[in-house]
């Protein structure tokens, strides 16, 4: 990709989105291993790209208000979606600066000629800051399918199910980024230890319990290191009620088999902690946590972008 401009970067990947390479998220990863960015602009790449496929509708919305029903190309529709997510998404980022470079990245990718429409619709919107505020609010009560950026049928059937507050309750959840959790491995450190490390890096993080996530939870601003294991809270609550009858913590060994609470066999296949706890609820299958495959990650992960308010 030409140059290390975050913006463009984001530009890009969802430019090939669009054509179906791949989901967003494995084309993020393809990026990030073979781009050096900062930290910082890591992050912005990633909300920018996770940010206009969130809210893709709602965007599609706010362009066609100012269009008229006229057709842009793919990629003039995806840098409008861009400059218009930054503006009314990312409260840090100056309008000026998104419509700036929002064109500026439009003159650089070939659309020249067009440039000055670009201009025109963003700075439009940034004259109706406030008015378009209230219109997006507006939408979510009136057009929720629209407004939360959300399937009509599946707002439909949501609705059918639970009515409109619920549903709008639910559809505000699951537009809201999830927060970052993380499990110590202790078969590369120590708590003390990577507390010692996070705090000369500047990581902000505190700690989190819930009856069933055990002492060594964080949830922190960053995903990093090898060093922990990446996690939700609901992915711990869903490694509940394991194997173990005393909720005692069992260290694996590869090659052990283990008869499973109901009943069927598991075999080891890497270095993993099985941890037990009791319920009324009744017993779930044995849950490991490898210390090496898709739970633990291997490479660096860069904090979120702060840019997000």
């Amino acid at each position: 990709m030409s140059g290390q401009n975050p913006r463009e970067i984001a530009v890009q990947i969802l430019r090939r989105r669009e054509t179906g390479e791949n989901y967003i998220e494995h084309l993020l990863e393809a990026e990030f291993a073979g781009t050096a960015l900062s930290p910082a602009d890591r992050g912005l790449v990633q909300e920018l790209a996770y940010g206009v496929v969130r809210w893709q509708a709602t965007l599609d919305w706010l362009i066609d208000r100012k269009t008229k029903g006229r057709t842009q190309k793919s990629s003039l529709r995806i840098l409008l979606r861009l400059g218009l997510y930054q503006m009314f998404w990312l409260d840090r980022i100056p309008d000026h600066a998104a419509v700036f470079e929002t064109v500026e990245i439009a003159k650089r990718l070939g659309f020249g000629p067009q440039a000055g429409f670009m201009n025109a619709v963003l700075r439009s919107y940034a004259r109706e800051r406030e008015t378009t505020k209230r219109l997006l609010e507006e939408l979510k009560v009136q057009q929720p399918y629209l407004g939360y950026s959300h399937p009509a049928w599946l707002v439909e059937r949501w609705t059918q199910c639970w009515g409109r507050e619920k549903t709008r309750h639910l559809l505000e959840l699951n537009n809201t980024p999830p927060k970052t959790y993380a499990r110590v491995n202790t078969l590369k450190t120590d708590a003390g230890k990577l507390m010692e490390q996070w705090r000369k890096e500047g990581v902000e993080y505190d700690f989190f319990r819930r009856d069933w996530t055990g002492e060594n939870l964080i949830r922190s601003s960053c995903k990093l290191y090898f060093l922990i294991g990446d996690q939700t809270e609901t992915v711990s609550l869903s490694t509940h009620n394991p194997l173990l009858a005393d909720n005692s913590t069992y260290r694996a060994q590869p090659g052990e088999t283990h008869e499973t609470a109901d009943g069927s066999r598991l075999t080891i296949t890497a270095h993993a902690t099985l941890r037990s706890s009791t319920s009324s609820a009744g017993a779930r299958p044995c849950s490991a946590w490898p210390s090496s495959g898709r739970r633990v990650r291997r490479r660096a992960r860069a904090c979120r972008s702060t840019a997000n308010g």
